[in-house]
């Protein structure tokens, strides 16, 4: 468990490890396609709110999709002892305030970044 802030600082960053391919491979499989095929669509031009769309799904139901996914992995890491309950806790708040900030300008996904709609 982590003990400073410099170890809390280190999670932040263990979240993110594995960077874009992780991210990747977690929209994949919340879409239920192959990363291949994720990256495929995506070099043809596609946006994330079009590949899915074309997988049947609203921008609502895959937000809701890869925050439960990011709840299961971070419920994990506190069972395998690598991060506190607290830390999970603090993730997961720090997720929601940004959803709601995302809400209140009227976000939609742009190859995989909020952008403000028009």
């Amino acid at each position: 468990m982590f003990s400073s802030s410099a170890s809390a600082a280190g999670f932040q960053m263990g979240l993110r490890a594995g960077g874009r391919s992780q991210m990747i491979a977690d929209k994949a499989a919340v879409l239920g396609i192959s990363e291949d095929a994720l990256k495929s669509k995506l070099s043809e031009g596609k946006t994330f709110l079009n590949i899915i769309q074309e997988q049947g799904m609203t921008q609502e139901q895959f937000q809701t999709k890869m925050q439960e996914k990011m709840k299961l992995s971070l419920e994990q890491m506190v069972k395998d002892g690598k991060i506190t309950q607290a830390q999970m806790d603090a993730h997961l708040n720090r997720q929601k305030d940004m959803q709601g900030k995302r809400e209140c300008l009227g976000g939609g996904i742009i190859r995989g970044h909020f952008k403000r709609s028009q």
